[in-house]
């Protein structure tokens, strides 16, 4: 990405094409396609609708805060597959509430349309009141890594590579001859994390799919606050 838009978020325009030791290789002009969200738009907008805040059905028309922190974690440790006591910001589920669902857009920054990277900052804004850099690759080089999944915590960044294959004249795919950092999202809990997607947009994923694990870069940690 050139100032908002860099390689590390970009899909490369045309194939590049290189010759080593008479073997062919590309960068491919796109990624194979993304899984789909491990968690359906349909259970965030059952979310937002049965929200507290949001049901004109309440008994008080101000609800205190801490109910509906409350329902927000409850409900999104429930689709996490968690308990309430791992979650321990409501602000974030409520960020991802509101994010969810929005289309992936290249260079984009709002909800007409927002990249992985953009995402993360602008969470990292609006959640945790701290400015972090703008492509996937800086944020990655700019955290504090963290090399074993079980020490990945809410609000970390995960990372995850693309790859160049090589290829020869008559076969499709060849051996990985490169990989960089192209993608990155918010850890959330039990291997959940939220990012935005190029296939299809804010969405909540999962470690453990074999797309994602096959592409995990690792994580990394960036001082809150």
């Amino acid at each position: 990405m050139k100032g908002k838009s860099s390689m590390v978020d970009m899909n490369i325009a045309g194939n590049q094409h290189k010759h080593i030791d008479n073997e062919e290789y590309e960068m491919p002009e796109v990624e194979p396609e993304e899984p789909k969200a491990a968690i359906p738009k349909e259970k965030i907008i059952v979310i937002r609708q049965g929200h507290p805040k949001n049901n004109s059905n309440a008994s008080n028309a101000v609800v205190d805060d801490v109910k509906n922190d409350s329902y927000s974690l409850q409900k999104f440790a429930n689709l996490l597959g968690t308990t309430p006591s791992k979650l321990s910001n409501p602000s974030l589920y409520d960020f991802v509430d509101d994010w969810y669902g929005v289309r992936y857009r290249l260079g984009g920054n709002d909800k007409s349309g927002i990249d992985c990277s953009a995402f993360t900052q602008k969470l990292y804004e609006t959640v945790f009141g701290t400015n972090i850099v703008r492509t996937a690759c800086d944020q990655y080089n700019s955290c504090s890594r963290l090399w074993e999944s079980d020490t990945m915590k809410e609000g970390d960044l995960v990372f995850f590579y693309s790859y160049t294959y090589a290829r020869k004249r008559r076969h499709k795919k060849g051996r990985i001859v490169g990989k960089h950092i192209a993608h990155v999202g918010i850890y959330l809990a039990n291997s959940y994390f939220v990012h935005a997607s190029t296939s299809n947009g804010v969405i909540i994923s999962s470690l453990r799919e074999e797309y994602w694990a096959a592409k995990f870069a690792g994580a990394g940690k960036v001082p809150k606050g």
